[in-house]
C-alpha cells in the first residue's frame, strides 16, 4: 500500500473570485504576466556593434623604371657639335663671318624665299635645306651656270659636321622632298643625289 501524500496548500495562489472586476490582470500578477492567448513578446536582442567603415584600398606604388645604362661611346654628331661650340663658336663671336670681299672671299648667296623656310619651318629643313645649296651652287660645277647642280649627301654627312643626328637628317630630308623645297634621285644602290627646287630652271632627275 503506497504511502498517503498530502496535497499542498492553495494559499499562496490568488484565488480569482477575489479579484475586483475593475483590476487588470498587470495590476493583480505584475507587468509581465500575459494574458490567455496573447503571444509572447519578441525577446530583446543585445546592440550590435557597428560596423567600422571598409578602408579603402591602397594601390601600390609603381615601381620606379630602371634607368637603361648608358654607353660611355660619343657619337660623331655629339663630338662634333662638342668641338664646334668650344672653339669655332668663340672664334665667330669674337672675330665675326669671313668677308664676301678679299683674297679669302667665299660666300653662299641663298634664294629669296629662304627667309619664308627659316620663319615657318623647323630648324632641321632649313639646315638640310641649306648644306644642299652650300654644297651644290657653292661650288663650282659642269652646270651651264658652272656651278653644281646635284650632290650626294648621306646621313654621314650631317652627323660628321654636326649639323643635325642620323635620324633627324632622314626625317628633314624626306619632309623636304615631300614638301617640294627639294629634288631627290638614286646614285647607285645604297647613295641619294639632292638638288634645289629651282622655279625656272627644270632639273630632271635621271
Amino acid at each position: 500500500m503506497s504511502e498517503a501524500r498530502i496535497p499542498a496548500s492553495n494559499s499562496h495562489y490568488k484565488p480569482l473570485h477575489i479579484l475586483d472586476e475593475n483590476l487588470t490582470i498587470a495590476e493583480v500578477y505584475g507587468d509581465g504576466a500575459l494574458r490567455v492567448g496573447q503571444p509572447f513578446p519578441p525577446l530583446p536582442q543585445s546592440a550590435k556593434a557597428p560596423t567600422p567603415p571598409a578602408k579603402p584600398r591602397q594601390r601600390r606604388p609603381p615601381r620606379p623604371r630602371r634607368s637603361r645604362p648608358r654607353s660611355g661611346q660619343i657619337t660623331p654628331y655629339q663630338a662634333k657639335r662638342a668641338a664646334m661650340e668650344d672653339l669655332p663658336l668663340k672664334r665667330l663671336r669674337r672675330d665675326g663671318f669671313t668677308p664676301y670681299f678679299g683674297d679669302q672671299k667665299r660666300f653662299l648667296m641663298t634664294p629669296l624665299e629662304f627667309d619664308l623656310v627659316l620663319a615657318c619651318e623647323a630648324r632641321q629643313v632649313a639646315q638640310v635645306i641649306h648644306e644642299v645649296l652650300r654644297q651644290s651652287v657653292g661650288y663650282p660645277g659642269d652646270s651651264a651656270d658652272g656651278r653644281r647642280e646635284w650632290v650626294a649627301l648621306s646621313f654621314r654627312h650631317f652627323e660628321r659636321r654636326g649639323l643635325l643626328s642620323h635620324q633627324d637628317a632622314k626625317v628633314a630630308l624626306d619632309y623636304a622632298v615631300e614638301q617640294g623645297y627639294l629634288l631627290r634621285r638614286r646614285r647607285g644602290r645604297q647613295q641619294w643625289e639632292y638638288a634645289v627646287h629651282y622655279r625656272q630652271i627644270d632639273i630632271v632627275p635621271r
